[in-house]
């Protein structure tokens, strides 16, 4: 496993992964100098959360959309309704509309749009509580 250490603008990776081990470090380099970073002073200052966030984001581009790609060449979909909501200003509709992409995988899709960037809970918090809500009761 790759190993991320973050100290103020100082990003070191030592990698031991077989495959993609320049990818990945330069995949969360790029992604902690210019985007995350500039938050991080505020919203993440205990180490375990930095490398919980690295750890899901490298779970997302590795052994999640292996396990996706099992689940779909096997017909599986998500039963429980789901609730899928993504920022305006992030890059979710890059791949296409969200609804529809997960319509692919699950049976009952409700969402929408949040007016924000990645970070959706953070800048829209009283609309996000407010789709829970609607969704859950």
């Amino acid at each position: 496993m790759d190993e991320v250490h973050y100290h103020k603008s100082k990003i070191k990776c030592n990698g031991n992964r077989k495959n993609n081990t320049k990818s990945y470090c330069q995949f969360f380099k790029e992604f902690f100098v210019n985007y995350f970073k500039p938050i991080t002073d505020k919203l993440f200052q205990k180490s375990h959360v930095i490398r919980a966030v690295c750890e899901d984001y490298r779970a997302g581009i590795s052994v999640d959309l292996e396990h996706d790609q099992k689940n779909k060449k096997e017909g599986q979909r998500i039963k429980c309704p789901l609730l899928v909501l993504w920022a305006s200003n992030g890059f979710a509709s890059d791949f296409g509309d969200p609804l529809t992409i997960w319509k692919n995988w699950a049976e009952h899709v409700k969402g929408h749009e949040v007016k924000s960037t990645h970070f959706l809970m953070e800048e829209a918090t009283d609309e996000i509580q407010h789709a829970f809500h609607r969704f859950f009761f």
